[in-house]
């Protein structure tokens, strides 16, 4: 429970606020999961006597010839890996989240592709005074400067007619009050190219430049600057969310073994399952966005259950095969079932589930084939050395 927690757990110290409220509520629920199983679970199940052993799947160690040949495998990859992960794409934005085949997303690739239309960002003006007749003139060399950039296809916004009049129109034309807020403030409507909103911190720069000179307040809204924000956000995040998560994970092993390289050696398959999720991002062509890039935090908090498993059985026994027999069949079965629930999320419309399902079953199968056919041989050389 302290090691899956502590997966989540890592979420908090994230400046995503989603992440560390699904850190706090995933980790409390683990937390009453342990106490409803230890208290009312010991209760239930003590005069519980099967009339059958359970089911081992025939599970049974490999040996050491194919243990090694499956580590010479994993690593090849593991070192190949910067070879694609520069394929992964990081970043997202509103639509992403939607598969491609969705009605959605296929009237925006439309949108986008036939009238070159894209999300805008917004340009409000403030004055401590109201706006007068004569400022359309510094309105109209304003949206000159900014048109003039490689990433604004357009300015709109009404110069012909003064504000004043503007404002006393509004009230009864629905269209000029998306131009004007009072007699103070009035919006410009600034139309990014594709470029411009892959670049639109630049934009902004260019708009804070040209806005020095009015002396007029102003301000820049829209949500392509919320997911320029957000995209910005997630390396740094996962980063974060990796180390921290490994930090907690060896200090509350090391608490269990007390040794540190019997630690180390129990963290082995996390590692190679981190790695992995990110190939599988390149391979499969899924960007490193706000709800993929949480993937590696929980697989973490879930493979090292199961390298906790061997490693306690391999401290006991010292015999991987009896290690294999005992415990094998309790690894092989989570996974199963873990995977067989994250496969209903194959069938959402949204790509998000689509995504995260997959790379949490592929990140799930990896870590327990290592920790079932590598492990074992890992620690029987650990122990023995």
């Amino acid at each position: 429970m302290l090691t899956t927690a502590a997966g989540f757990m890592s979420f908090v110290f994230i400046d995503i606020r989603a992440f560390r409220e699904l850190g706090i509520l995933v980790s409390s629920g683990l937390a009453v999961v342990v106490l409803v199983i230890f208290t009312s679970g010991v209760e239930i199940f003590r005069n519980y006597t099967p009339k059958r052993t359970p089911r081992n799947f025939g599970m049974k160690y490999v040996g050491r010839k194919i243990a090694l040949i499956v580590l010479v495998v994993f690593l090849v990859i593991a070192v190949l890996s910067p070879f694609l992960l520069k394929r992964v794409q990081v970043g997202s934005d509103m639509v992403s989240y939607f598969d491609r085949d969705s009605e959605l997303r296929k009237a925006y690739d439309l949108i986008v592709e036939k009238f070159n239309t894209r999300e805008p960002i917004y340009l409000v003006l403030e004055k401590t005074v109201p706006f007068v007749g004569t400022d359309s003139k510094t309105l109209k060399e304003l949206i000159e400067k900014i048109e003039k950039s490689e990433y604004v296809s357009s300015v709109v916004f009404p110069v012909d007619i003064p504000v004043p009049i503007m404002y006393a129109l509004s009230r009864t034309n629905p269209f000029l009050k998306t131009f004007i807020g009072d007699r103070n403030r009035i919006r410009l409507i600034v139309n990014l190219t594709p470029e411009g909103y892959e670049h639109v911190k630049k934009v902004v720069d260019l708009i804070n430049k040209v806005m020095s000179e009015t002396g007029w307040s102003h301000y820049v809204a829209g949500s392509v600057l919320i997911w320029d924000d957000i995209n910005e956000s997630i390396m740094k995040s996962q980063i974060q969310s990796i180390v921290i998560a490994s930090v907690l994970i060896f200090a509350m092993v090391f608490i269990i073994f007390r040794r540190p390289l019997t630690t180390l050696s129990v963290m082995v398959p996390i590692a190679f399952t981190t790695v992995f999720n990110f190939l599988f991002m390149a391979l499969f062509g899924i960007s490193l966005d706000v709800s993929t890039s949480i993937t590696s935090g929980i697989l973490m908090g879930l493979v090292i259950d199961y390298s906790i498993h061997i490693a306690s059985e391999e401290k006991r026994l010292r015999d991987p095969y009896l290690v294999v027999k005992n415990v094998g069949p309790s690894v092989l079965t989570n996974a199963l079932g873990l995977i067989s629930g994250f496969a209903v999320l194959l069938f959402s419309e949204l790509a998000l589930f689509k995504n995260i399902s997959l790379l949490m079953m592929l990140g799930i199968g990896v870590g327990a084939v290592f920790t079932l056919i590598v492990q074992p041989m890992i620690l029987e050389k650990r122990e023995n050395s």
